[in-house]
């Protein structure tokens, strides 16, 4: 499973610090930039242009996936009610997972 990862803010923070031009098709020297720091994750690129600019998108297998709809459940529920043991697990679980995605996140932009 992928999740997208960033767009082009990251890319051109990649460019100056490896001096390439992103918008250029050069999908495969951002690839090995991004395999270079983050050996075992898959990386897929995807970049478009259109009338109004260009977008850059990368899709990784390295961010958790994160059910927002589930945290905002038990978060009304702590609440309301409060939750059991199990759900209080889950809760810390989802909220570990965010601030991964975040430190991940960071990480790659300092690539």
């Amino acid at each position: 499973m992928y999740t997208v990862l960033v767009a082009a803010s990251v890319l051109t923070h990649l460019k100056m610090k490896q001096e390439i031009n992103v918008f250029a098709n050069n999908t495969p020297a951002i690839k090995r930039i991004l395999k270079e720091r983050f050996p075992r994750a898959t990386f897929r690129i995807r970049t478009q242009n259109f009338s109004g600019g260009k977008s850059i998108d990368i899709y990784t297998d390295l961010f958790r996936k994160i059910d927002y709809d589930r945290k905002r459940e038990l978060e009304f529920k702590l609440q309301d009610q409060g939750l059991d043991n199990e759900e209080y697990k889950e809760l810390q679980r989802i909220e570990r997972d965010i601030a991964w995605n975040r430190s991940l996140e960071g990480n790659i932009r300092n690539c």
